[in-house]
């Protein structure tokens, strides 16, 4: 079964924090002083990540498809969303809809562990462009896709929640053992939509050349940062030898950050 936190808004919300506030920051600080900053958040999920810019004075608009957490972050940043400094929104910020809704530019744009759930991962990225500032950023952090719970398995109910790499199964064997061992449906699509929109280094570093992004900083992980709160472990970053072998750093990374910036902005 899925483990506790993952059920826990409350812990949710305090690991986003701790995390951003102690990994997250200090890497987008390499490049670009916070301070002031206005920041969007695509699938902020309980807004715990915002929480840390805020405490910056920046001004915050979170972005989620998910009704649940969205409601939940109203009612856990309530004091926040009173002083007008905090937005946050139930909506698809690729819609028309939300670009006229929003009507804004941001210095930051955050994409923390979303960009391996979502399909056309080019018109993603070229979108988001849309949206930053003349000197904005844009910070991108997932698990690569062959790292051992890459397919985000791990939130399966059943045993197979514990086991590693068996998401690079076959397609069709993958599916069989998820039913095999009473995956609900739901979860089941879900997890395939993993298995459709994997996201490898490698190939995210592609698109984002081919989109018009470059590369500002990165930073591989062998242990996440995040794993410090969730399990006690700690951060370890990944050797540089290892980072530079693009097939064999996606199978022993947890996660990776990016920042990045359009290409035509030489600042």
């Amino acid at each position: 079964m899925p483990l506790a936190f993952h059920k826990d808004r409350g812990i949710k919300v305090e690991h986003q924090y701790k995390n951003a506030k102690n990994y997250m920051l200090p890497f987008i600080e390499r490049i670009v002083n916070v301070d002031n900053k206005s920041v969007l958040e695509i699938g902020c999920g309980e807004g715990g990540v915002l929480l840390v810019f805020l405490e910056r004075d920046c001004r915050c608009v979170g972005v989620d498809i998910s009704e649940a957490k969205v409601e939940y972050a109203h009612k856990a940043m309530h004091e926040h969303l009173k002083t007008g400094r905090l937005s946050i929104v139930l909506d698809d910020v690729f819609t028309a809809e939300s670009r006229t809704l929003l009507n804004q530019k941001f210095d930051i744009i955050i994409l923390k562990d979303t960009i391996e759930h979502l399909y056309h991962h080019d018109r993603v990225l070229a979108g988001l462009k849309e949206y930053l500032s003349d000197n904005g950023v844009l910070y991108v952090a997932f698990p690569p896709w062959y790292m051992p719970y890459g397919g985000h398995q791990q939130m399966a109910v059943s045993k197979l929640g514990k086991l590693p790499w068996y998401h690079l199964l076959p397609r069709p064997v993958y599916r069989g053992l998820l039913k095999l061992f009473g995956e609900s449906r739901e979860k089941i699509t879900g997890l395939l939509s993993n298995a459709d929109t994997h996201m490898t280094t490698r190939r995210f570093e592609k698109l984002a050349r081919q989109t018009g992004y470059r590369v500002l900083a990165q930073q591989f992980y062998l242990i996440n940062p995040i794993y410090k709160f969730k399990f006690g472990l700690k951060a370890r970053k990944q050797a540089r030898w290892v980072q530079a072998l693009p097939v064999v750093r996606d199978f022993v990374s947890t996660t990776v950050y990016y920042l990045l910036k359009p290409v035509g902005d030489k600042s």
